[in-house]
């Protein structure tokens, strides 16, 4: 289609799906709670036969406050994944196209009217104006000239006809939430700096974890404990440990 042509038109459009998760659950660990903040989704697109493939990310500490804190945060997670769940390229001469645009396909045999809404997603421009390079001489100019002149000279081979304009594009229907792809990736766990557990030790062996960041651990063997020293005689021995992420030191 000639750039000088009233009207614009897509001359194909193609759907293309990927298989990928289609529900999220989500939990984030909190020391002071019984039961941790957790949310749930699933996608309510049309999957096909598709069984449901969630994934699971329990990463974090503390980083909900509670269940309707959770909730929108593994929603948000579902609608990235549901941005790829199914994409439509293009082709055309549609010089109004831009990401984030709407607009409606017409005369096209498969998106009846009130299901034919799309979102751009991308767009990518390619035009031509009626010069014709000319290439005569070109041994004979500088580095930065001759760059000019191979660029010009790609154009000059592109099947691209002088005076047109055509584009490519990406889109989805316009139901889909456009969510940042980076919203499903998994937390990245931070220490919320040093903290403080107690840790008990007696006899019998094996370990109870307590409220309050306690732990109890059962042993007879860990230190040479005389029978008469004050230890002994409580039972336990607590140990005051200070604890990084996924190191502990005793101090």
């Amino acid at each position: 289609m000639r750039a000088t042509d009233t009207d614009d038109a897509i001359d194909a459009f193609n759907a293309r799906r990927r298989v990928q998760a289609n529900a999220v659950t989500i939990n984030s660990w909190d020391p002071t709670q019984l039961v941790a903040p957790a949310a749930e989704q699933s996608t309510s697109l049309d999957i096909g036969e598709l069984p449901a493939m969630p994934i699971y990310d329990g990463s974090a500490e503390r980083r909900h406050a509670d269940t309707a804190a959770a909730d929108p945060h593994s929603r948000l997670m579902l609608q990235a994944l549901e941005l790829d769940n199914k994409l439509f390229d293009g082709d055309g001469a549609v010089r109004r196209l831009a990401a984030g645009h709407r607009f409606h396909l017409t005369q096209h045999e498969r998106y009846a009217n009130g299901d034919n809404g799309f979102t751009t997603l991308w767009v990518e421009h390619e035009a031509r104006n009626n010069v014709t390079p000319a290439m005569d001489g070109a041994g004979n100019l500088p580095g930065v000239a001759k760059a000019g002149l191979a660029t010009l000279a790609k154009f000059a081979a592109s099947t691209i006809e002088n005076g047109t304009y055509r584009n490519r594009f990406g889109c989805v229907r316009d139901t889909v939430a456009i969510v940042p792809r980076a919203a499903a990736a998994r937390y990245t766990g931070v220490a919320l700096g040093p903290q403080t557990a107690l840790e008990f030790y007696g006899e019998g062996g094996g370990s109870i974890c307590l409220m309050a960041g306690q732990v109890t651990h059962r042993t007879s063997q860990l230190f040479p404990i005389r029978k008469s020293s004050f230890l002994m005689r409580h039972l336990f021995s607590r140990i005051r440990l200070e604890c990084h992420w996924r190191r502990f030191h005793i101090r």
